[in-house]
């Protein structure tokens, strides 16, 4: 008996990668934990980091969090927007039958120039965006010397 089997050449390079790239998935993207009843993903948030003649400003998109759960720290030229989106145990988990949303700790760092001004920031939380202002230094512009 012979049977027609469909060839998709693109199907074993999937598997493949998939085989490839499990483990790191499973290390970073952990499903279902019944001994901790709570989901915990990495996640990111997406950031938006816009340069204008005075400032940098930065829109992170973090929906679903309360802003005393985000933390936001400026020293030196590092800026660190960290916090965590818990997961509700309110809820029976059993009657979920898919969660794609990310909860879990989330940690950006950025490295910013040098003539970011600590002390003229703002920080603002409204609708699940974090808005950051980042005042920039007054530029010192060179100026000419009497040779005498």
């Amino acid at each position: 008996m012979k049977m027609i089997v469909r060839h998709d050449p693109l199907s074993r390079m999937e598997r493949m990668f998939d085989e490839m790239f499990r483990p790191s998935r499973s290390m970073f993207n952990r499903q279902w934990d019944d001994d901790a009843e709570s989901i915990s993903k990495a996640w990111f948030p997406g950031v938006d980091i816009q340069e204008t003649e005075d400032a940098f400003i930065i829109h992170a998109d973090i929906p679903g969090m309360n802003r005393e759960d985000i933390k936001v720290e400026l020293e030196a030229q590092n800026l660190t927007i960290k916090g965590e989106r818990k997961f509700d145990r309110e809820e029976n988990k059993e009657n979920y039958h898919l969660v794609e949303r990310n909860y879990g700790c989330f940690y950006r760092n950025f490295r910013l120039p040098s003539n970011v001004d600590p002390d003229n920031t703002e920080a603002e939380y409204k609708d699940g965006v974090l808005m950051l202002k980042l005042g920039k230094k007054p530029e010192t512009k060179p100026r000419s010397l009497n040779i005498k």
